[in-house]
């Protein structure tokens, strides 16, 4: 199935958010604990989508009691409604399976363009979803589905209505990640770029470079440093003798990043900006939105709603151009941001959990989540 170009037409002018990126539809079980190597164990409630089976192996079990309730999830899915519940004018690029129509309809009345949603006849991926009943922390695998038949052409396709100073938020999700930076690049686009699930790679690490905002977690940076690590002087070998924040500005240097972006859960988040004019770095931090241990339910979303609030504050304060963004823009995104994926984790399951604009704005007033 093709874009519906009848939609297309009436796209308007402006800064817009193209988001393509994964559609999932989840099985959530919660659990004591996270199941490990060996382990059976049972979950307290099972939320499932429209069908799909527990995941179940010769090393890992899963018994499940009665309870569920509907959920969705992907990080295109995610981060578009987290941009448009934030206020920025956002368009998902996606497919689906047939599975998945009721999906189109549930983002698009959030307030997400769909358009260039296309169904095909493979199964809509699926998220096998386990949250610790305590921590709220999660382990996720995935089934990649109708996410990794998105082709050169696709692309072309979901990208063609959009111009320079139009952003593309895109994670490693799905199929044709380094084509879809490049195209949007040769285009005129800005780029956000969230490399997870972390892939390694000589292509990957090309783009680097190339885009405007990189975003990463703790984990996911570990993995990149681990790359360029042998370049960097010897005293940034041994990582447990530097402190993240020196590591994220040498990697930066290294690598020639423009601006990169670290979330560090309840240490908040660390920005290493280029100076365009003086060819230099500056590092800065803003702390976690001011959320209690004890009231966080779920972090599945955290990262997508972080980069979604972040992202449509950038286009918001006028970022069409990364060179021209001011310390000021990136600060204030990232408390915006902080402050949004607080909210989400109080909550139970991906987009369920993304506030609204109005809810994080009312909790930045007050200081309190």
């Amino acid at each position: 199935m093709d874009i519906n170009k009848s939609e297309l037409s009436s796209i308007a002018t402006g800064p817009r958010l193209l988001c393509i990126g994964s559609v999932n539809i989840d099985e959530v079980y919660t659990v004591k604990s996270i199941v490990k190597e060996g382990e059976t164990k049972s979950s307290k409630s099972r939320n499932i989508i429209a069908g799909g089976k527990a995941v179940c192996s010769d090393m890992e079990i899963l018994i499940l009691n009665s309870c569920f309730s509907q959920n969705i999830s992907g990080k295109g899915a995610n981060l578009s409604v987290a941009g448009a519940k934030a206020g920025a004018d956002v368009y998902l690029g996606a497919k689906i399976g047939q599975d998945g129509q009721w999906i189109r309809d549930l983002v698009s009345s959030i307030g997400v363009n769909t358009s260039m949603v296309i169904t095909t006849s493979i199964a809509t991926g699926r998220a096998i979803i386990q949250v610790e009943e305590q921590s709220g922390e999660n382990c996720i695998l995935l089934f990649d589905g109708a996410n990794h038949s998105i082709t050169r052409d696709d692309v072309v396709q979901m990208c063609e209505p959009f111009n320079r100073g139009d952003w593309l938020a895109i994670q490693n999700e799905g199929s044709e990640v380094c084509f879809t930076i490049a195209h949007a690049i040769e285009k005129g686009m800005k780029v956000l770029w969230n490399p997870a699930p972390m892939e390694i790679s000589q292509p990957m690490s090309e783009m680097i470079p190339l885009v405007d905002v990189i975003v990463v977690n703790e984990s996911e940076f570990r993995q990149m440093y681990a790359w360029v690590k042998k370049d960097l002087p010897e005293k940034f070998h041994n990582e447990a003798t530097v402190e993240a924040e020196e590591r994220l500005l040498a990697y930066a240097k290294q690598a020639n990043v423009k601006i990169l972006i670290m979330t560090r859960g309840a240490q908040g988040s660390v920005a290493v900006v280029r100076n365009h004019k003086a060819d230099d770095y500056g590092l800065y931090s803003v702390p976690c939105g001011p959320v209690s241990p004890e009231s966080i339910k779920d972090t599945t979303s955290a990262g997508d709603t972080w980069i979604g609030f972040f992202l449509a504050s950038i286009i918001k304060s006028g970022g069409k151009e990364a060179q021209s963004l001011s310390v000021n823009q990136i600060i204030d995104a990232m408390k915006v941001a902080s402050y949004a994926s607080g909210i989400g984790i109080t909550r139970n399951g991906a987009i369920p959990s993304i506030p609204s604009l109005e809810e994080v704005e009312t909790c930045m007033a007050t200081g309190k989540i």
